[in-house]
């Protein structure tokens, strides 16, 4: 995809979010195990800020911000085991589109479902996007390898454990749905529902089926914002 040899966006974002994660700590924003003075005013997405202030980049720069090392560890081991293997299936350039995609769906979801008064960090909704990516990636492919069929199956596995634990008290359900929904209709348009390698670059059909859903998420958006207090 034209990306420098050696280079690899898993690991830049991985960095991003670990460069973040220090910047917390040195502003008291966050403690090494939570708490500390809050996230809000870093970035976090408060869903009240956006419709009542239009803090729209907080639907993004939430995305890099963790509430306590174990957090941070917990994202960024899930990073580190899935990011590589799908930025070689699909290329940097959509890898990146895939992370911030899934991010922001997540997002999304959180200002349409989420109580409008809490605040939701972390990488988690970008990263189900990627397992939901991979679990398309793997199911469209099942039958011409077996690689891909023992991947499904790990995969659903893995994702029915942390879906389970995504209802539990003070996780935010709807990133992590969001992403995960929004990962996985955006590897189905990148590989045209089977009938195109994803590591191809973008023609007319993917690119615009790409562009829908990213239209899509922001109609919902745009949604969410004039229809609060309605």
């Amino acid at each position: 995809m034209g990306a420098p040899p050696g280079w690899s966006a898993t690991k830049v974002l991985m960095a991003l979010n670990v460069i973040m994660f220090v910047l917390e700590l040195a502003t008291g924003y966050s403690g090494l195990l939570g708490g500390g003075r809050g996230t809000v005013d870093l970035g976090g997405l408060a869903p009240i800020q956006v419709f009542v202030g239009h803090d729209y980049w907080r639907m993004f720069t939430s995305m890099f911000l963790h509430a306590g090392i174990i957090h941070l560890a917990f994202n960024m081991w899930a990073l580190w085991l899935i990011g590589g293997f799908i930025e070689a299936a699909v290329g940097r350039v959509k890898f990146v589109i895939l992370y911030f995609i899934s991010g922001f769906a997540g997002s999304v979801l959180v200002l349409l479902a989420a109580p409008f008064n809490v605040t939701v960090v972390g990488a988690s909704g970008a990263i189900f996007g990627l397992f939901g990516a991979l679990a398309v990636h793997a199911f469209l492919n099942r039958g011409r390898d077996f690689q891909s069929r023992a991947l499904l199956g790990n995969v659903l596995f893995l994702l029915v454990i942390n879906l389970v634990f995504s209802f539990r008290g003070g996780i935010s359900w709807q990133a992590h749905i969001g992403g995960l929904l929004a990962g996985a209709a955006t590897m189905l348009a990148m590989m045209l529902g089977g009938r195109k390698d994803p590591r191809r670059p973008f023609e007319m059909p993917d690119g615009l089926a790409v562009l829908g859903i990213v239209l899509i998420l922001l109609a919902l958006a745009w949604w969410s914002v004039v229809s609060f207090g309605l």
